[in-house]
């Protein structure tokens, strides 16, 4: 018989049933199941479904601020269905009786079932779902919520850092493994034989992969914005920068006292400005480190100068924590080898780095470092860094280790019993101290003592392991004790003793010579007379001394006077030692001369020794100089121009060290060859003073300085106030000067007057025509000028009755002949004269008629015509125009 197909719980398919036999079959020990009697194998369960994957996350602005987005979860995959069931075994059909072949009787009922089929496997656990990823941080420069009204934003560089990326969603989970199917049932026994043909279950299938998890949802990118608003009334942006202006980078924690790294990318002359409080306040460096003190919170402005223009920074570093650096704390400063100190740091910090270098310990990395000796002398330097949040602080401290401390008391004291006590001082900074006096304790345990009693002081200074003793006497006096020497005798011309006291405390010193106050209030006094000093001391308390000492000097004098200087052609001085017992060098040579007196020959150094009885004796000397003389000369032109250099050459010898000139204007020079111009003209004295600073001689020579004509360009011009002056009035003509570029002047009349006046009148006194000649003059240049004036006895009109108006001349002008029509007979005389007054015609005539002049060999030109009667005189200007 056909077995039956199992069916699992998932998706696998059972497996095929197996086929039974029904027959009749005898007994036989090898009667085995054929393999189609056996259920086939279940198929594997489906693997689960994968979970979907999560969203992309997005970011938003929400309350004034920027809120990255992050990822969904993904779903979890789907279980897995679990295997199908194997397929039965086959069984006989039906029931045949197994018969034995020997005796033909029946043994088994062979007819039964196949074994069943197995169950399938379990199907996989579905895999979680992936975590979503993080949403990546904004980067602002300004951000901007609600702003109100106003909103000014100036002189800002936008420029935004990167904004941050979003993270990647997680994996999903992996699903689980299906489960084993199981296996089939094994062929049923009747009666201890096989039964044959009946098949074997078949195996469970294998139950289906968990379903993966989905993939997390990827975070989403955050923004990156120079500026951004949200809400509110707009911002104004203001910028005034230059767009040149160099880059300014700053690196800070926006702590006091702790280092801000300012850098420029600028080139050229750099010059830094940091402010009040800051250390350094200025630098000259692109890069460098600075530091505000405690108290400076808030914003700082700093500027950039480069090349000399400024690039102010408003507000630039905002100071946001005061902060105090922890420092040292040491137990001691000074401490004996050997001995230990405790270090610990004043402040909290985050991390703690101590260098303790030659210490018994180096290093700690505690607050507390602890205990710490040094085990031999010297000035140690111990660090601490830490760091805070305001960056890395740094402290150092110095201790002194000594062998032994330095104990000074000073020297031994002796006061006046009216001063005041002194104060013994054995400070060491941090030790204990022991006194005694005289070898008993005293009670004192400071470090300074002011002494009770005389006697002897000491004290005992300890730090600890180590200590030193000094002791110092101490006495009081009733007056002071003063020495200024034994009384002394000098010769003449030896130094001066010097006299000083020393004494304790002294304040007034008053010096007596023979009774006479003398000297300084000071602790010398140098003599310089022989004779009894006294000294008299008192200190500011009033405690008093004195002592006397005589000075007593044998006066020996040599002088020959100061050094000589003599021209050669001077006569030589007679050099006089003025005592007894001489001897007489000249530039070390002995002269062989023991006389007072000493004759100079030549140059050199003249030395005398003179000695006396007594044991003293002086020397002088005197250095003789023997100058050639000089003669004094120089080169210069006897006449010169105006505002024009003249030069002047020195040729004067031998060759003098100095020059001192004199131009005669008030101008000099100290040149050897100088030039000189002078601005006004007249005859200068000129010096020259020539010396080798011994010997001296002057020259004198005059230059005239004249005006240089051609360009001073001197005009004579002069005006008469009338061309006709009549006698029978006061004959008195009025001269007026029109020169140019003149300061004096000489008139000429025509009459043998004259006159220096610049505007003169003159008085004529006989009738005729007079050139009138003015010279100008300026100094050197001149110039002149003439002019003609008429001189008439009586105006016209008193020639008879009318006459004078009935004489006709004509033509005027005139070419070439002239016409004179007299009137009546009168006796008439015609002169024609140039404006210099030369008498060209000269003619007589009588009776009415018209008389002609040949005037054709006459120059063109004005001219002056006199007509004269036995009555008067007529002038006429003519003017002479010939072809």
């Amino acid at each position: 018989m056909v077995g039956q197909a199992g069916s699992g719980l998932g998706y696998g398919i059972g497996g095929a049933a197996g086929i039974g036999v029904c027959q009749v079959q005898y007994y036989s020990n090898t009667c085995y199941a054929q393999p189609g009697n056996h259920g086939q194998d279940a198929q594997a369960g489906d693997d689960g479904l994968m979970g979907a994957d999560g969203n992309q996350g997005f970011a938003n602005f929400l309350s004034g601020f920027y809120i990255p987005g992050n990822g969904d979860t993904a779903s979890d995959g789907a279980h897995a269905a679990g295997g199908g069931g194997g397929g039965g075994g086959g069984s006989k059909g039906c029931q045949p009786i197994v018969i034995d072949p020997l005796n033909g009787s029946v043994i088994v009922d062979s007819s039964g079932s196949g074994a069943g089929g197995a169950g399938g496997g379990e199907g996989g656990q579905a895999g979680s779902g992936g975590i979503g990823g993080s949403g990546g941080g904004g980067n602002f420069c300004i951000f901007v919520y609600d702003n109100g009204l106003n909103g000014v934003v100036r002189d800002c560089y936008l420029v935004p850092g990167l904004a941050g990326i979003g993270g990647n969603g997680g994996n999903g989970g992996v699903g689980g493994n299906g489960g084993n199917g199981g296996n089939g049932g094994n062929t049923g026994v009747n009666g201890g034989t096989n039964s044959c043909n009946t098949g074997e279950g078949g195996n469970g299938g294998l139950g289906g992969q968990g379903g993966q998890g989905g993939q997390g949802g990827q975070g989403s990118d955050g923004l990156s914005m120079g500026f951004y608003e949200y809400n509110g009334q707009p911002v104004m942006f203001s910028n005034m920068y230059n767009p040149f202006e160099p880059g300014i980078f700053i690196s800070y924690s926006g702590c006091s006292n702790s280092d801000i790294i300012v850098e420029t990318n600028a080139t050229g002359n750099i010059s830094w400005v940091f402010g009040y409080g800051s250390e350094p306040t200025t630098s000259n460096s692109t890069t460098d480190t600075i530091q505000y003190d405690s108290g400076m919170t808030g914003m700082r402005s700093i500027t950039l100068i480069v090349d000399g223009v400024p690039y102010p920074l408003g507000n630039f570093i905002n100071i946001k924590t005061d902060f105090s650096p922890p420092e040292i704390i040491s137990s001691k400063n000074i401490v004996c080898a050997g001995d230990a100190i405790q270090l610990s740091a004043s402040d909290s910090a985050e991390t703690y780095q101590w260098d303790i270098s030659g210490g018994s310990i180096s290093t700690s990395s505690q607050k507390d470092a602890g205990s710490v000796s040094f085990s031999s002398a010297g000035i140690y330097k111990i660090e601490l860094l830490t760091t805070s949040c305001c960056g890395v602080s740094k402290d150092i401290f110095f201790i002194e280790v000594i062998q032994n401390p330095v104990v000074d008391l000073g020297p031994d004291t002796t006061i006046c019993f009216t001063d005041p006590i002194p104060v013994f001082n054995a400070s060491n900074n941090g030790a204990t101290y022991s006194w005694t006096h005289n070898g008993s304790p005293l009670s004192n345990n400071d470090s300074t003592l002011a002494p009770t009693a005389t006697g002897s002081y000491t004290v005992n200074v300890s730090y600890g392991s180590c200590s030193a003793s000094d002791n110092v006497l101490f006495d009081i006096i009733p007056n002071i004790p003063i020495e200024i020497g034994n009384d002394t005798m000098i010769c003449a011309g030896d130094p001066m003793p010097l006299l000083n006291v020393n004494g304790p405390n002294i304040s007034l010193y008053s010096w007596y010579l023979d009774g006479n106050p003398v000297g300084t209030n000071n602790d010398s006094l140098q003599t310089s007379f022989e004779g009894e000093y006294i000294l008299n001391v008192q200190s500011p308390t009033g405690c008093t001394g004195s002592d006397t000492i005589l000075v007593n000097i044998l006066v020996l004098e040599v002088d020959l006077g100061g050094n000589l200087a003599i021209c050669s052609n001077a006569n030589m001085p007679l050099l006089d030692a003025g005592y007894t017992g001489y001897s007489w060098t000249l530039d070390g040579i002995n002269l062989s001369n023991n006389t007072q007196y000493q004759s100079v020959t030549g140059g050199g150094t003249y030395a005398v020794t003179v000695s006396t009885n007594s044991g003293c004796s002086n020397s002088d000397s005197t250095l003789v100089n023997i100058q050639p003389s000089l003669t004094s000369s120089f080169n210069a032109p006897l006449t010169g121009f105006v505002n024009t250099s003249v030069n002047f050459t020195d040729l004067s010898s031998p060759t003098p060290s100095s020059w001192v000139w004199s131009f005669g204007d008030g101008f000099g020079s100290n040149s050897q060859s100088p030039s000189h111009s002078y601005t006004i003209p007249s005859t200068y004295s000129v010096f020259l003073v020539v010396s080798n600073g011994i010997c001296s001689d002057t020259m004198v020579q005059y230059i005239d300085i004249e005006y240089d004509c051609a360009n001073l360009n001197i005009t004579a011009d002069c005006s008469i106030n009338t061309d006709t002056v009549w006698l029978n009035g006061n004959g008195t003509a009025i001269f007026t000067n029109l020169s140019s570029n003149d300061i004096s002047w000489l008139w000429d009349f025509g009459d043998g007057v004259g006159s220096s006046l610049e505007n003169p009148s003159h008085a004529y006194t006989d009738a005729g025509i007079y050139n009138v000649n003015l010279n100008a003059y300026n100094y050197n240049c001149s110039d002149d000028i003439t002019r003609s004036l008429v001189v008439m006895e009586s105006p016209y009109d008193n020639i008879g009755e009318n006459t004078s108006s009935k004489i006709l001349v004509y033509p005027n002008p005139a070419n070439n002949t002239l016409h004179i029509n007299v009137p009546s007979n009168i006796k008439t005389y015609v002169s024609l004269f140039d404006i210099k007054g030369k008498i060209l015609i000269k003619k007589a005539f009588s009776g009415q008629m018209a008389e002609t002049l040949d005037v054709s060999h006459l120059s063109n030109g004005l001219y002056h015509l006199l007509i004269s009667t036995n009555v008067n005189q007529q002038h006429k200007k003519l003017l002479i125009l010939n072809d």
